[in-house]
């Protein structure tokens, strides 16, 4: 939701674009900015996510809690990361 108007259903943009915020863990409003640079650099990183199979993706994730773990960043709630792979 922008402004308070809800995302279309159909709207493949504002779907990818959700999709994105939840892969990268930033608000929508981030990437819809005309002088952000987060737009151009989470869709280069999904082309990338794209890419790699459902096992990777998997592995990616792991390490990317194992990573959060180590460091103490705070993480998303496990059902949540399941979702996204």
């Amino acid at each position: 939701m922008i402004d308070g108007t809800p995302f279309r259903t159909g709207d493949a943009t504002d779907e990818r674009l959700a999709r994105i915020a939840e892969l990268v863990g930033r608000p929508v409003e981030a990437f819809r900015a005309p002088e952000s640079d987060a737009l151009g650099e989470a869709l280069e990183l999904v082309k990338l996510w794209e890419r790699i199979d459902r096992a990777g993706r998997a592995r990616l994730l792991a390490c990317a809690r194992a990573e959060a773990t180590r460091t103490g960043d705070p993480q998303r709630p496990a059902a949540s990361a399941r979702a996204s792979v």
